[in-house]
């Protein structure tokens, strides 16, 4: 991790980067951070990301030989292919591309044996990300409070360790959040934690709403993959969209009503902050809209239990519906 990070510091990439392990918070967060930096600006022209077992290794090697558009380089993005697992005929390919070309592979099962994999090896970087035990964790934890000039309490520690699911890349994410939220403080407590920190499934479906709000498709469906990629339940994750798209209908016809924030909140069940992030939401939607969405996840749902497509496909086909600009 620290020769990535060292690698962005000065600029001078390799054109092949494996990353793999168990800790799938910590290798997306990387990901990014090497997308970022090699195409900078949200350069979306030059990125391309493909997804699954189905790749077509011929159209990902033709387009790694077209030049970039307008920029140095071009990044693609290759996440859960299995090629790092198993035989295939993309190692022949490797020598072939230009220096313009710079690759990120993303992998859950990687066989240091393959063929592939020592190419990358040779040519690029490979990084395994594994998670660390729970002791590492509050070490972690604790000494960054300390250098912080804050002292943590122990239940603290172990909410936020389970709450991470052992994910080092969690865990930093909440500790950046905590220690801006406990700034002046010198303890911080099992409620200073449950006020500020959440989970990262729910993060990124506030995100995807946001997305979809903006009709931003390509956006909302990335992080619908990164959502699988984080072993997230297809049902979780369709039910908590959902349920979002149904708590924004309700603040709809609630503000109708000149309903206050409060009672808003209490009559979701929600916290007052909860329920302003949700009002900023607002502003991309309208009831006719909302209602729509609802429906369509009704009807998405049915397929589903009908067997007409799999959970998976039914909701990147719902999220794609929801994302995509009204005529």
């Amino acid at each position: 991790m620290k020769t990535i990070l060292e690698h962005i510091k000065t600029g001078q990439f390799k054109n092949y980067y494996l990353l793999y392990g168990e800790e799938r918070v910590l290798i997306l967060q990387y990901r990014d951070r090497l997308k970022q930096a090699i195409c900078p600006d949200g350069d979306d022209m030059n990125i391309v990301r493909f997804s699954g077992k189905n790749i077509d290794i011929q159209e990902v090697a033709d387009l790694a030989n077209t030049l970039p558009f307008f920029s140095e380089h071009r990044l693609i993005i290759i996440e859960d292919s299995g090629w790092f697992a198993s035989s295939n005929d993309f190692t022949k390919y490797i020598q072939e591309f230009p220096d313009t070309s710079y690759f990120v592979f993303v992998e859950q099962n990687v066989d240091k044996r393959n063929k592939l994999y020592k190419e990358v090896d040779k040519a690029g970087y490979t990084s395994e990300f594994t998670k660390p035990k729970p002791g590492d964790l509050t070490v972690k934890i604790v000494s960054d409070c300390k250098k912080a000039g804050r002292q943590i309490t122990q239940d603290a520690v172990e909410y936020i360790i389970d709450n991470a699911g052992f994910s080092y890349g969690f865990v930093c994410m909440e500790l950046d959040k905590l220690l801006n939220y406990t700034e002046g403080q010198t303890s911080i407590t099992l409620q200073d934690v449950q006020a500020i920190c959440s989970y990262q499934a729910e993060d990124k479906i506030f995100a995807m709403i946001d997305a979809i709000g903006n009709m931003n498709q390509k956006r909302a469906v990335d992080l619908y993959h990164d959502l699988i990629f984080l072993r997230k339940p297809v049902n979780q994750i369709m039910y908590n969209l959902i349920r979002m798209v149904n708590i924004l209908l309700q603040i709809c016809e609630m503000q109708k009503t000149g309903t206050g924030v409060p009672e808003m909140a209490k009559h979701l069940g929600l916290k007052e902050g909860v329920v302003y992030k949700y009002l900023g939401q607002l502003k991309n939607y309208d009831y006719d809209r909302l209602r729509r969405m609802l429906d369509a996840g009704q009807e998405v749902e049915v397929g589903i239990r009908r067997g007409k497509y799999s959970e998976e496909v039914g909701l990147e086909l719902l999220i794609m519906d929801y994302s995509m600009p009204e005529s």
